[in-house]
């Protein structure tokens, strides 16, 4: 199945209509997720998996985003991947300090 998608290009400010597979929008959160040190990933994924349940509870994130984005209506995806890039910029984002106190935040929710 071939997208029509927005992308925002972060380094231009701008706004580009590009034409992306399921494949290609999944490798494109895929490497963006990798590139988050594990703590943030690992916060980013439990934020993933609240968020889709289709997602939820894979043991491989990239079938589980390729599953929902194949299943997803084509007028969400834009929103969706830009809803999911966002979180991950969220996290990038985040100082030390704040990532130590949201994982702690969350492992007390999890008990």
């Amino acid at each position: 199945m071939v997208l029509e998608l927005v992308v925002v290009h972060v380094n231009e400010k701008e706004m580009k209509n590009s034409t992306l597979s399921v494949d290609e929008i999944v490798d494109s959160i895929t490497a963006q997720i990798d590139a988050l040190d594990p703590r943030r990933r690992y916060m980013f994924i439990e934020w993933l998996c609240a968020h889709s349940s289709q997602v939820k509870c894979v043991t491989d994130i990239r079938a589980g985003l390729n599953a929902w984005v194949d299943a997803m209506p084509a007028e969400s995806t834009s929103w969706e991947f830009r809803t999911i890039t966002n979180e991950i910029h969220w996290w990038r984002d985040q100082t030390e300090r704040t990532v130590d106190r949201l994982i702690l935040d969350h492992l007390r929710s999890c008990s």
